[in-house]
């Protein structure tokens, strides 16, 4: 879960992700090891288990976002979008100018 670098925006999802994650492994070794064996125990790790999925599966959405929405840098200070057409980018003005 915290392989992709998302965006500052996008980064609660990855915590919320790994706090469940790590939710999900204390609520299984609870009852393993004060052996409890009410069925209502379990229900809410179901619930945790469930979200936990659902976020482990949104998390790398905002980082094929971010790179469909965005080209590449190439060596000589080109840019080449998702097309593969060639850009020269050159500065307008500095912030020296004015």
């Amino acid at each position: 879960m915290l392989i992709p670098r998302l965006a500052a925006s996008h980064r609660p999802v990855q915590l919320a992700g790994m706090t469940g994650a790590a939710l999900l492994a204390a609520l299984i070794l609870i009852p393993l090891w004060g052996e409890v064996t009410d069925s209502g125990c379990y229900r809410f790790p179901a619930v945790v288990v469930i979200i936990t999925a659902l976020l482990s599966l949104i998390i790398p959405l905002p980082a094929r976002m971010k790179s469909a929405a965005t080209g590449s840098s190439v060596p000589g200070g080109l840019y080449q979008d998702k097309a593969g057409a060639l850009y020269e980018v050159k500065p307008v003005s500095s912030s020296q100018d004015g």
